[in-house]
């Protein structure tokens, strides 16, 4: 079993407080990146937080440029992000 990290426990504690409903998507692929977006886009999401997982950070170029063709806001965590993407 899988005991979810702190920072995500934090992160649904808080939402139950604000009444928000929390969806919390994995990916590990290119193509569980392009699942979860699909995913994300059927559950009417608000809004988007990206960890700051190494994966995350050499996905980013996928991650900017389908949260754009989702209209998302996202939030990502970690300067690589803010970097220009070519």
């Amino acid at each position: 079993m899988r005991v979810p990290s702190l920072k995500t426990r934090d992160l649904q504690k808080a939402a139950r407080a604000e009444g928000v409903q929390l969806h919390i998507l994995k990916a590990s692929s290119e193509g569980e990146i392009d699942a979860a977006f699909t995913s994300l886009v059927q559950l009417h999401t608000d809004a988007l937080l990206v960890g700051s997982d190494v994966f995350f950070v050499s996905r980013r170029e996928q991650l900017v440029a389908l949260a754009a063709q989702a209209a998302v806001p996202a939030a990502y965590e970690g300067r690589p992000f803010a970097a220009p993407v070519a």
